[in-house]
């Protein structure tokens, strides 16, 4: 009994430590306007601190990532920004096949982002896009044990592809995500991981273990720095429009259909 008791207290007195020795990025408030166009050429870009520890789970365990990767956030009253630079030496070998929204991430080469926004080590939202800059979604829960593909969260990315390799600018705004309004200094969790297709080779800032889903969101490291967020009421507008013609012999005439969809936030 006492050797389990100790036990217990190591695996907790473990925990706490490691806990503390969190990574952290910090995300920059800016006053600039940002134009989204994934050339990453505004002044805050060159300024912000980068991300660029990435690790690979495969095809090395534990090696770095043999493309330089970097990662930097700023936001501003409304929304979320980040840049990533994946650069290339090879951007010709770029596999990007689809640009629908939603798309098949596991087969192109991705950058994957993650957010635990009440830092609950349980749930967030993840956003991936490719070198082409398609779109994927998903709400986790319950630490990667359970996930929702149909979210479609509003958020926009767009990418470029150079000489020296490929390049996103993330765009999210604040009414996507839920997180605790009125706290004076957030602290979420956060985790990055790209995916170089021709090479098998995938790499991640935090929690490269095999034996660990990106989704685990208490693997994640912190992204500080966020100081007195406002939580605005999200109301999302879709109207449609269908129109076509029916034929029958001796007459024709016109049919169609107008409507719309209206999500609205309650809480």
């Amino acid at each position: 009994m006492k050797k389990k008791l100790l036990f217990a207290l190591a695996g907790m007195l473990w925990s706490a430590f490691t806990w503390a020795q969190k990574a952290q990025v910090q995300a920059v408030y800016t006053h600039e306007s940002l134009v989204i166009d994934g050339k990453l050429d505004e002044a805050i870009w060159q300024t912000a601190p980068k991300v660029n520890s990435f690790t690979q789970r495969e095809l090395v365990l534990g090696q770095p990532v043999t493309e330089r990767t970097e990662v930097a956030v700023v936001y501003d009253d409304d929304k979320l920004y980040l840049a990533v630079w994946c650069y290339d030496r090879e951007p010709d070998k770029l596999i990007a096949r689809e640009l629908r929204r939603d798309f098949n991430f596991g087969l192109d080469d991705n950058f994957m982002l993650i957010l635990d926004t009440y830092r609950d080590q349980r749930n967030g939202f993840m956003f991936v896009t490719n070198p082409v800059g398609a779109r994927a979604d998903l709400q986790v829960f319950n630490n990667g044990g359970s996930s929702n593909a149909f979210w479609n969260g509003v958020w926009d990315v767009k990418t470029t592809i150079t000489a020296e390799g490929w390049f996103a600018e993330f765009e999210i705004p604040f009414y996507t995500l839920k997180y605790r309004p009125g706290t004076e200094n957030q602290t979420w969790g956060i985790n990055f991981e790209r995916n170089i297709r021709r090479k098998r080779e995938q790499a991640r800032w935090q929690g490269w273990s095999r034996d660990h889903s990106f989704q685990q969101v208490n693997l994640a490291g912190e992204l500080t720095g966020l100081f007195a967020l406002s939580q605005k009421q999200f109301v999302e507008i879709k109207p449609y429009a269908i129109g076509g013609g029916e034929v029958t012999p001796g007459q024709t005439r016109p049919t169609g259909n107008l409507g719309g969809d209206i999500n609205y936030l309650l809480s």
